[in-house]
């Protein structure tokens, strides 16, 4: 489902806003069933579900989050564009024939702090994927230094 005013998920905002959002909209369906599950203590999910449905109790919910102090002023340089940070660097040993420019990636290191993880896949293809434009972009640079 699309929401008409969610945020850019920049900044690896997505998987807090969108995350945040779900917890919302689980805690209102939570709420909602609640009597439910002290009525009927041993019910299974499906039984509370079908119990709330026929007394007519809205199954469905939208969660939104908004991100908490988040605010900044180009104009004054107070306040906080981000929520979180993340730091990385990455080195690369190339070479270079300075003749035919020809070049060869020889090594390249890379370490990023992302404090806790979600979930590591994602963020080890986050990182491959900007790695690997930097390395495009290093590309274009030897090639325009050396004609």
């Amino acid at each position: 489902m699309t929401v008409v005013n969610t945020s850019a998920t920049a900044a690896s905002a997505g998987s807090d806003l969108n995350g945040m959002a779900i917890k919302d909209a689980c805690e209102q369906l939570n709420t909602r069933l609640a009597p439910y599950r002290e009525k009927m203590p041993d019910a299974t999910w499906a039984e509370i579900a079908h119990a709330a449905f026929f007394d007519r109790v809205n199954l469905q919910a939208h969660g939104h989050y908004q991100t908490p102090e988040i605010g900044y002023s180009w104009i004054t340089g107070e306040g906080k564009p981000f929520f979180y940070f993340t730091q990385g660097t990455a080195v690369s040993e190339v070479e270079v024939d300075v003749l035919t420019g020809d070049h060869m990636i020889v090594r390249s290191d890379v370490h990023m702090d992302i404090g806790r993880s979600i979930n590591p896949s994602i963020d080890v293809g986050q990182i491959e994927g900007a790695f690997t434009q930097g390395e495009c972009e290093l590309v274009c640079w030897i090639h325009a230094r050396l004609g």
